[in-house]
């Protein structure tokens, strides 16, 4: 990556103050319009700045995670959201496939609430809830919300 992060310097349009604001930007100005994509808000200290990188690397570290969840599970992006479109047997099949419990329950309550209830009836009267993905479902359904808590 050729200096795609850079520093620039931010006016503050009628201020006529002196106070230098600085801010993280990224790519090339030219080829976004003119207009640099901040990455952090304009900053007026070096410690405001270093906050606002922090919380940017925070970020980018739960980007990272989520991304990992999705190469290791194979279920990403618009596939995930499409498994609301499925039947209730083939969600439960895609769902129940997934191994971290964590990814499950948020695949499940990322889905629109009807999907969530039929998928919910199919799990509690066609599938062991003593083992496994099922076991994970019947511990974690709250029938009030359709959600796994």
């Amino acid at each position: 990556m050729k200096d795609s992060f850079r520093l620039i310097e931010i006016s503050q349009g009628s201020d006529t103050s002196s106070e230098r604001r600085l801010a993280v930007s990224w790519g090339d100005p030219s080829d976004s319009g003119g207009s640099p994509v901040l990455l952090t808000p304009p900053c007026a200290s070096s410690e405001e700045l270093k906050a606002a990188v922090d919380i940017l690397r925070i970020e980018l570290e739960k980007i990272l995670e989520k991304a990992e969840h999705a190469f290791r599970e194979g279920v990403c992006g618009p596939e995930a959201e499409a498994i609301a479109d499925l039947s209730p047997e083939e969600a439960w099949s895609v769902l129940s496939g997934i191994e971290e419990e964590a990814v499950l329950m948020e695949r499940f309550n990322n889905m629109p609430e009807e999907a969530r209830r039929n998928v919910a009836e199919h799990v509690l009267a066609h599938c062991s809830v003593f083992s496994g993905a099922g076991a994970v479902f019947s511990a974690h359904y709250d029938s009030e919300t359709a959600t796994l808590i």
